[in-house]
């Protein structure tokens, strides 16, 4: 019987007479397998194996369906495959007619084995396949001297989990966000849980955090936390986040993270998935990075949530955005529900006689202050203390580091080519963080709004920030009431966590937490 081939499936390779590797016979106990179980033991195999057409459907049927339901394209599984496992490490099982019926994949990580793959066409589960495979895996991670092995799994997939725990599989506690496409063609997210399977039974390692992200809005750099913290208590989960953002930016310093954002389910079952600041903040460019990176860059519109605190007090709001096709991001900002508050004014440190503009958002509010000597690009060190100062007193003095989540200064100016030029200074309150920002979403925002202050229609303000990166904002009215505003620009994930920098965090993130 022909199986019908997946879309975009390549054209099959020849498959030679014995392409299957080494046949492991018997289980980890001595008794004869009712299964063919073969391990890939050489990248040719691995190569002849990866286009065969059961090897492709076994992968894409498994994971094709709940609680996964994700959308593969068959070349990209041949890649991944040819890319992530070159040392060997597959495994298939085969029924009697010789076809793949399940598949299991993983490597040594630092005396650990980690299993990524484990897959059983639905079709022929709860027939022993899966166990069979394990019990190989087992087998396998005790010859290579493995203290343990891990993996991660839906935390909605019962079938493996109740496989996982028969097996002496126990959770780890840990848990992260993971976006994936789905078969409806969304990108969709779900909580993946880690387990652990002790060999050394004296192993006993430290937690750590397993998923951070280094974005790079704007050149604006911002770190993304996809691990959980969802198992504290409020009050716990909140000294979490701090102590994360304090570790990260004490290891990686300013130059590579600047704020730092935490990615949660959402409540709205609308939304991709939900953005909390490590301050309880509103920030437009860590925004724009969750999208980014929860996406995929995957071109479409959907929804986003944001977490954002005030006086001990949580709420949620739902933004929209779009990725366009060239890579840009843009997303919805967060305006007072009085759109009246808007716009206000502030006074200057020095001489109270004169007033500056200050933008009101929700979560953020800043200071705008012309100054045509500014600088563009990165300030020196010098000018950079100057503004800061500057800066500081203006906060101070207006009572602003007290009365918002955040507060900035922006220093402004319109260079010979008339395009407008930011300089920006924010604190946040809850981490008692105070940045010079090398780009700022929610300070371009605030100077579209000040010149959209007395038009009657849309404007589009493109603003250069220190980095020399431009964001775009636009003013949406109608009838000469503002009806939305959206910042747009590209964003990059281009910085990496060494291994020895994450444990570095880890350490300093859950100790006595």
């Amino acid at each position: 019987m022909n199986e019908k081939k997946p879309e975009n499936f390549p054209v099959p390779v020849p498959v030679p007479e014995n392409p299957r590797g080494t046949p492991l016979k018997k289980d980890h106990e001595g008794e004869e397998s009712k299964f063919q179980i073969h391990k890939l033991s050489s990248i040719s195999e691995l190569e002849e194996l990866s286009d065969q057409l059961d090897f492709l459907v076994t992968y894409m049927k498994s994971f094709g369906n709940p609680p996964y339901s994700e959308k593969f394209q068959a070349e990209d599984i041949s890649e991944w495959f040819r890319k992530d496992y070159k040392e060997g490490n597959i495994l298939t099982i085969r029924n009697e007619d010789d076809k793949i019926m399940g598949l299991a994949a993983g490597k040594m990580e630092d005396g650990v084995y980690w299993l990524e793959e484990l897959a059983v066409n639905p079709e022929k589960q709860r027939q022993g396949a899966g166990k069979e495979l394990m019990t190989q895996i087992i087998k396998i991670a005790k010859q290579k001297n493995a203290k343990a092995i891990e993996l991660k799994t839906n935390v909605d997939n019962e079938n493996a989990i109740t496989l996982y725990e028969s097996l002496g599989f126990e959770s780890t506690g840990e848990k992260i966000l993971t976006s994936s496409l789905r078969s409806n063609g969304k990108m969709e997210v779900d909580e993946r849980e880690f387990y652990r399977f002790k060999i050394d039974q004296d192993y006993q390692p430290e937690k750590q955090l397993r998923s951070v992200h280094l974005m790079s809005p704007g050149g604006n750099p911002t770190a993304l936390v996809l691990d959980q913290f969802d198992q504290l208590e409020k009050s716990k989960r909140k000294k979490a986040y701090q102590k994360t953002n304090d570790a990260l930016m004490k290891e990686l310093g300013e130059s590579r993270v600047e704020q730092v954002g935490f990615l949660i389910p959402p409540e709205n079952k609308e939304a991709l998935v939900c953005l909390r600041m490590a301050g309880g903040e509103f920030c437009g460019n860590a925004l724009r990075s969750a999208v980014e990176l929860m996406t995929k860059k995957q071109p479409g519109q959907g929804k986003i949530e944001v977490l954002l605190v005030e006086d001990n007090k949580e709420k949620r709001k739902v933004l929209n955005y779009e990725v366009f096709k060239d890579g840009q991001i843009e997303v919805e900002m967060l305006l007072p529900e009085d759109l009246k508050k808007v716009y206000s004014t502030a006074q200057d440190n020095e001489d109270k006689s004169i007033m500056y503009e200050k933008i009101v958002l929700d979560g953020i509010e800043h200071v705008i202050i012309k100054d045509e000597t500014i600088s563009e690009g990165i300030l020196e060190k010098d000018e950079e203390t100057k503004y800061r100062e500057k800066a500081d007193s203006i906060l101070n003095d207006n009572g602003l580091k007290e009365s918002s989540p955040a507060a900035g200064v922006l220093f402004v100016k319109k260079n010979e080519s008339g395009q407008t030029i930011m300089q920006p200074f924010v604190y946040v309150r809850e981490i008692k963080t105070f940045f010079y920002e090398s780009a700022c979403g929610s300070g371009t925002t605030a100077l579209a709004l000040s010149e959209a202050k007395d038009k009657q229609n849309t404007t589009n303000l493109d603003v250069v920030q220190p980095t020399r990166a431009t964001i775009t904002c636009t003013i949406k009215k109608e009838g000469g009431q503002i009806s939305g505003v959206n910042v747009k620009g590209f964003v990059e994930e281009k910085d990496k966590i060494s291994h020895e920098e994450l444990k570095n965090i880890s350490k300093e993130v859950y100790e006595n937490k």
